[in-house]
Parts: structure tokens; C-alpha cells; sequence
């Protein structure tokens, strides 16, 4: 177990702290490196990156049980309007990347232990710019790789690895297309 999960098993996780990066390098765009780092109007340094104080708001990154997958939106603020302009450029930063980190403030560089240790990348894709107010905020929808190409799992029948029928979980199947 790493020192930033067992701490979150005590409950530990003090100064929490949301990193998120979104990415449109693959498309000739920019990579904003963002935090709402309410605990400082100072940037902080992550792994060896500077990330930005920003308004900030993330919402529906947690999973359940239902099978479906997480739909998070996230609501930037863009008081300088570099965000909104590439955003006009590059189709509303849709297929633009978007990482997702939480950890605790003695884990960012520059700290003690400063180790690095985070929860995530969680990884998600700009699917749609809901909202765009210029010069105030910027709304995004994302969803994850599986959602934004429209890809299924294929269907596969699962065998099991052993014949005997006493085991109550054979191990990972072997699948065969049907």
C-alpha cells in the first residue's frame, strides 16, 4: 500500500489537493495545468510541473456500482481568456485529454516527504463545451475512452482455466470468441 492510500484508509488526507491537466498537444493545442488550490494563491509544483490556482470546479468523478461509467463535467474559470480561445480554435477542446490527480499537500515538490504519491492519473476525454461565457467560465463534459469511441468490450464466452468444480473462484477464464 503507498504512503498516500494508507493515509486515506486513517482518514489522513489533510490538505487535499485537486491537480487536473487538460491536453490538446495532440491536436496542436496547449496543456493547461490547473489546480483550485484554495490553500494558497501560489502555484504548486507536482512531479516536477507547475500547476496554475484556478476557479475551479469538477463535479461526478465518483464511480458506483451501476456499471456505467463516470460522466464528469468540469467548470473552469477564464478570466484571461486563453481557455475560450482555444477552445474557439479547436472545436470546443473536444478529444482534448484531461488527467486528474488528488493528493495531499506534503506530497507536492518542495515538501515534506514530497514523494510524489497520488491518487490517479484518472484519465477522461472532452466530449462536449456545455457552457462558454467569455471572460468568466468555461463548462466541459467528459467521458472515457470506452464512451467517446463508442467501443464495447467484445462478447466473449468465458471457460475456466481448472475442472475442478470445488473451486468457488477459478482465476481469470480464458476467453474464446464465440
Amino acid at each position: 500500500m503507498t504512503d498516500i492510500a494508507a493515509r486515506a484508509a486513517a482518514m489522513g488526507i489533510e490538505r487535499y489537493i485537486e491537480l487536473l491537466e487538460i491536453d490538446g498537444t495532440e491536436y496542436g493545442g496547449n496543456l493547461f495545468r490547473l489546480t483550485p488550490n484554495y490553500l494558497s494563491p501560489n502555484p504548486v509544483s507536482f512531479r516536477g510541473n507547475t500547476y496554475d490556482p484556478a476557479p475551479l470546479e469538477t463535479s461526478g468523478f465518483a464511480f458506483d456500482l451501476s456499471g456505467e461509467f463516470a460522466q464528469p463535467t468540469i467548470t473552469v474559470g477564464d478570466s484571461t481568456g486563453l481557455l475560450a480561445a482555444e477552445a474557439l480554435q479547436f472545436r470546443h477542446c473536444k478529444l482534448f485529454r484531461v488527467r486528474r490527480w488528488i493528493t495531499d499537500q506534503c506530497y507536492l515538490d518542495g515538501e515534506d516527504p514530497g514523494t510524489g504519491d497520488a491518487f490517479g492519473p484518472e484519465e477522461y476525454f472532452v466530449s462536449a463545451m456545455s457552457e462558454l461565457v467569455h471572460g468568466s467560465h468555461l463548462t466541459f463534459q467528459l467521458d472515457n475512452l470506452f464512451s467517446i469511441r463508442k467501443m464495447t468490450l467484445p462478447n466473449r464466452k468465458m471457460m475456466r482455466r481448472t475442472k475442478n468444480p470445488d473451486l468457488a473462484f477459478p482465476g481469470m477464464g480464458l476467453s474464446r470468441l464465440r
